[in-house]
Order: C-alpha cells, then sequence, then structure tokens
C-alpha cells in the first residue's frame, strides 16, 4: 500500500506578505474566493498532484513555540537567484550555506509567519 502526500497547507497572518514571500521562491499562486479561509486563500499545483494551499489565520492560532517541529524543504533551480528575490522583499535569510566558489545550493530563509524554509537546488 503506497501513501502520498496530497495537500500541503499552510497559515498566515499577513497573507499578501505570505504570498510575496512564497512566490519569491518561485511558486505560481492563484487567488480562490471563499473556502475554508474566511474571503480567499492561495492555491499552487505543484508536481504529482500535489496542492499548497496559503490561508489567513489569526496571530494567536499560529503555533510560535516551534517552527521547525516539521521542515519545509523546497527545491528550487537557482538558490542564488531566490535569495536576491527574498532579500528585496526584506525576507530574513538565516543561513545561507556557500559551496566553493561563491556558488549556493541551500539556505535557510524565514517566512512572514517565523517559519523556517530550506531550499534546496534542485
Amino acid at each position: 500500500m503506497g501513501v502520498g502526500l496530497i495537500s500541503l497547507t499552510i497559515y498566515a497572518t499577513d497573507l499578501e506578505k505570505t504570498k510575496q514571500f512564497y512566490e519569491a521562491i518561485g511558486f505560481e499562486l492563484h487567488k480562490i474566493q471563499g473556502g475554508w479561509s474566511i474571503n480567499y486563500y492561495y492555491f499552487a499545483k505543484l508536481e504529482n498532484d500535489l496542492n499548497l494551499n496559503i490561508g489567513l489565520s489569526e496571530p494567536d492560532k499560529i503555533i510560535k513555540e516551534n517552527r521547525f517541529a516539521g521542515a519545509l524543504v523546497f527545491s528550487v533551480d537557482d538558490v542564488v537567484e531566490v535569495i536576491k528575490k527574498l532579500k528585496s522583499i526584506n525576507a530574513p535569510i538565516l543561513a545561507p550555506h556557500p559551496l566553493l566558489h561563491g556558488a549556493c545550493d541551500r539556505a535557510t530563509v524565514q517566512d512572514p509567519d517565523g517559519r523556517q524554509i530550506r531550499l534546496r537546488k534542485k
């Protein structure tokens, strides 16, 4: 019996700022009216039929104590380019991992609600 992940939902306290962050990583987000997240939420269809949903939450309902209980790791074509885009929207870059000659194949960044996101080169 196989198990597959079909949906990943992220709750945000500032939906537009969170949208900017995930678009800088490279997600193509679409606004969906109604549904489970107050007035609207953002949706992206990823590889292997995986859905990414980003919805609005009240600040006191976001888990603040342990942001790395799980890890979100995304593969991207160009880590350096993503870091530049994230810096342009003032997203915290926690740990770029440089390789020889200034190349970079990994980074740890922080989304607007404080979740640590790991980026790896495809």
